[in-house]
């Protein structure tokens, strides 16, 4: 049982979260600095489990520097996002996924002795996922048994095909990785009214006109910028930042498409660490696959980053390497998880 179900408990901390967190949007248009802050400083007094914790101590720390960026950018959120996404999107990540769905992972890995991710990677495949629709469906409502309600989407070829997959799981997050020529007309004006969805527009010459319809639209969005690793050094960088804060996503996102093993992949992500930390631009810098195993080694012992493949074959995020034998098409997904990340150490985390 995932964490909707029959838990009344979970509802009940939802629903009084999500009314608190309802009144305090309404606020952040008026004193953005201040709201900002008081809201912060209450989430961490009434945290209870380690990613909390850790989350919003951070968040403190950065909103101490009265010159941060962020401050804008909250300010243009909750200006230009429709409330309704904000809240949506934010509870379903914040409170299903990095809350009550942590809690849901960390007893399933003590009790059944392997590791699940927080977050799970689809690539899909045009052709092939009308046949496979069933099993995404069945995929997502296993992953939420296990505590998984956050799925970045990365599609082969046009992505309106996977709205409806999104349209019926309310109560997750989900991260739609795209181009602009392939979003546009009737995909968009659909994915408009999904609230549990962010579309992630990659970093093109087209990109500034459709970002500019987002914001019209009053959407949450983000931009990506996927690279090779040898390419580092002109993507991952200051002036990167700089421009792609000219169309207003929340977070700009580095997509390496390689594994992130070696000095370069620890440059690149330092980098990002930097970048966040200093607070310079109007976006939220993220890498990929860095940022992605940091939060999973906050909610869990040991850190996993888990994809799934256009054929339905586990892989390795950042790799092109499945897993063989290991299909969400042929076996259950607490069987593949157990089967790829069996636990490795004794210690059991805890909020």
């Amino acid at each position: 049982m995932g964490i909707t179900g029959n838990d009344p408990i979970h509802t009940v901390n939802r629903t009084l979260i999500e009314t608190f967190v309802r009144q305090k949007l309404r606020e952040l248009r008026e004193d953005p600095d201040r709201c900002t802050r008081t809201l912060v400083d209450m989430a961490l007094h009434f945290s209870t489990g380690r990613f909390q914790k850790d989350f919003f101590l951070a968040a403190q720390t950065m909103l101490e520097n009265e010159d941060s960026s962020y401050y804008a950018l909250i300010q243009d959120a909750a200006t230009h996002i429709d409330q309704e996404h904000l809240l949506t999107f934010g509870m379903n990540i914040g409170y299903n996924s990095c809350t009550a769905g942590a809690k849901v992972i960390r007893e399933i890995e003590a009790r059944q002795g392997f590791n699940v991710p927080w977050t799970v990677t689809l690539h899909t495949d045009s052709v092939r996922y009308p046949a496979m629709e069933k099993g995404y469906q069945s995929l997502v409502e296993q992953g939420k048994a296990l505590g998984i309600y956050t799925w970045m989407l990365h599609p082969n070829g046009k992505p309106e095909a996977l709205l409806p997959l999104v349209e019926s799981q309310p109560d997750c997050a989900f991260v739609l990785f795209g181009q602009a020529d392939q979003m546009g007309g009737s995909f968009l004006n659909r994915a408009a009214e999904l609230k549990n969805l962010m579309l992630v527009v990659k970093y093109t010459e087209q990109a500034e006109e459709f970002c500019r319809q987002l914001r019209q639209r009053r959407m949450l969005y983000g931009a990506y910028l996927p690279y090779r690793r040898s390419e580092a050094a002109q993507v991952v960088c200051d002036s990167t930042l700089q421009d792609v804060s000219v169309l207003h996503p929340g977070v700009t996102i580095f997509l390496p498409l390689e594994p992130d093993e070696g000095e370069t992949g620890a440059a690149d992500y330092q980098f990002v660490l930097t970048a966040r930390n200093e607070q310079k631009y109007r976006t939220l810098p993220f890498e990929m696959w860095g940022d992605i195993r940091r939060i999973d080694s906050i909610i869990s012992d040991e850190a996993v980053v888990a994809s799934f493949d256009g054929e339905g074959q586990l892989s390795l995020s950042g790799t092109d390497q499945p897993f063989e034998g290991l299909s969400f098409l042929e076996k259950p997904l607490a069987e593949i998880l157990s089967a790829a990340f069996p636990k490795r150490q004794s210690g059991k985390k805890t909020d």
